[in-house]
């Protein structure tokens, strides 16, 4: 009789209503232009080209970065998020005669429908540039709106934030690094900008006979987090290109872009983080090999690798609680207090050389999510204890953990479930595993949703309606494998494998 009695109340934990829905609509009539919006790799600038009232900047890996002339600012990055087919762009042309955006990547040519705010096909051919010759120097090195002057017929420009521009058009940067330029335009209050196959883009004063270098990009890197302050965003992941690697910092004042990468700074070990966490004006970086700590105040890197029991350490998630760091790593969990510089071991009898995926809190409590199940870390007790889990899935194999309000929510193999911690109750999804087939990378909460970051998408479930659905780059993503959610206001940060996606979750009348 027990054992019916125990089946029938795991059956009762389980919830059924689990159709994970996807997008059955259109997508341009049903999301705003700007709900999705796309930042990726974008320093190696393929074509150039220039409109009525934009200055186009085609790149590898980021879709077409616009500058605005008239309002002398940079707007949004038109991506696949927009409408493109690929974020590769071959070459971009700005049709004069039909007022109208061409773009060439690999999978055909598109043209931007101005009215509506999205990318549709056009014919095979890409429309003529217009350009005004002379290409060659005119004599007052004042070269024509639209004119591509060929590099012999360049000024002796100064080039300044210690680049050199060589006469054969090689570009070395302050690192030291090669690059060379490529397309050039003029516009109308001749300036000409200049592309370049990796330090982002040139823009050259012929009144002046100044150089300048301007980036605005991303490192080159499959973005694994992003970390948002009041003052700056910053971006990490693993390099895909070695000279282009590093940790990003886009500065909201001036809309620049700064970048710190190891070699240069030799406080930094190494280049391939996956979490970002901050204390105040401490910034932790999770790495490969350990912990990197940035003194924002003092614009200082701290090197963390000298009598570090984390030393060479895969480190999977960071948390904070009461001003300490608390650290998930492949060999335990750790606590750090940056003030003393005291580096413990949380749960040594419990978690000794035992993975630790991910870390939560709530507000007395850490929560470590491990192969073994959920530990429960009291600090004012320095207690572990394993949580006695009345889930209908296994506890086991835990990928991902949440909490909220004294709810803990928790993603493994077979699926999703949470934990109420005031009254102890337990609920299971265990059919989404079955239906999403993928792991959950993160988990994080906003209003009234909970979200998963998935190898599959951006997963939602709404509370209220007990209804899930899942966001793929059908909705807007840049890349349905998603690592890590960072919820700012209306918006959702999210890093995924293609570059970081901003997306507009709530906006007044629309549902998913």
């Amino acid at each position: 009789m027990k054992p019916l009695i125990l089946f029938l109340f795991l059956l009762s934990q389980i919830s059924f209503a689990q159709v994970i829905h996807q997008i059955s609509f259109d997508r341009f009539s049903h999301y705003d232009a700007d709900d999705w919006i796309t930042y990726a790799y974008s320093n190696h600038i393929t074509s150039i080209d220039i409109g009525s009232e934009n200055i186009y900047f085609g790149t590898s890996h980021g879709g077409i970065l616009r500058y605005n002339f008239f309002d002398e600012e940079w707007l949004y990055p038109q991506t696949t998020s927009n409408g493109l087919h690929s974020n590769r762009i071959k070459r971009v042309v700005f049709d004069t005669a039909t007022n109208q955006l061409f773009a060439l990547t690999p999978k055909g040519v598109q043209v931007f429908n101005k009215a509506f705010e999205y990318w549709q096909n056009a014919g095979p051919e890409l429309p003529a540039r217009t350009i005004n010759r002379p290409t060659e120097n005119p004599g007052n090195t004042r070269f024509p709106a639209l004119s591509r002057p060929i590099l012999s017929s360049w000024p002796n420009f100064i080039v300044d934030d210690n680049y050199e521009l060589m006469l054969d058009g090689l570009i070395y940067n302050p690192d030291n690094e090669e690059y060379r330029v490529g397309e050039r335009i003029v516009d109308r209050w001749y300036k000409m900008w200049i592309a370049t196959n990796g330090t982002g883009i040139g823009l050259a004063d012929f009144d002046m006979v100044e150089l300048k270098f301007i980036k605005q990009s991303t490192p080159a890197i499959h973005t694994k987090d992003v970390l948002v302050t009041a003052d700056n965003i910053w971006v990490a992941g693993t390099p895909f290109k070695e000279k282009e690697r590093g940790i990003a910092r886009w500065n909201f004042e001036d809309d620049s872009w700064d970048y710190f990468k190891s070699g240069i700074n030799f406080n930094i070990f190494s280049d391939d983080i996956r979490v970002i966490e901050n204390i105040g004006s401490q910034i932790f970086f999770g790495t490969e090999q350990g912990l990197l700590q940035y003194n924002s105040k003092r614009d200082e890197w701290i090197s963390l690798q000298k009598a570090n029991p984390l030393k060479n350490d895969v480190i999977y998630d960071l948390d904070h609680l009461d001003g300490l760091l608390y650290i998930a790593s492949e060999n335990g969990a750790f606590k750090y207090d940056y003030k003393m510089l005291n580096m413990e071991n949380v749960g040594k009898k419990f978690l000794h050389q035992t993975k630790v995926n991910k870390i939560t809190n709530t507000s007395n409590n850490v929560y470590l999510a491990t192969d073994r199940g959920i530990f429960e870390y009291n600090p004012q007790k320095d207690k572990t204890s394993l949580l006695d889990s009345h889930a209908a899935i296994a506890d086991n194999f835990i990928d991902a953990i949440g909490a909220n309000n004294d709810t803990l929510w928790f993603a493994s193999q077979k699926g999703i479930g949470f934990y109420d911690i005031t009254n102890g109750d337990w609920k299971s999804f265990p059919a989404t595993n079955f239906r999403l087939n993928s792991k959950i990378n993160d988990i994080t909460f906003s209003d009234w949703y909970v979200w998963f970051a998935t190898n599959k998408g951006l997963l939602k479930y709404d509370k209220e309606r007990d209804y899930w659905y899942l966001y793929t780059k059908k909705d807007g993503l840049a890349d349905n494998r998603v690592f890590n959610i960072d919820v700012d206001g209306d918006h959702l940060w999210l890093s995924t494998f293609k570059g970081v996606t901003l997306f507009r979750w709530y906006r007044e009348g629309r549902f998913e």
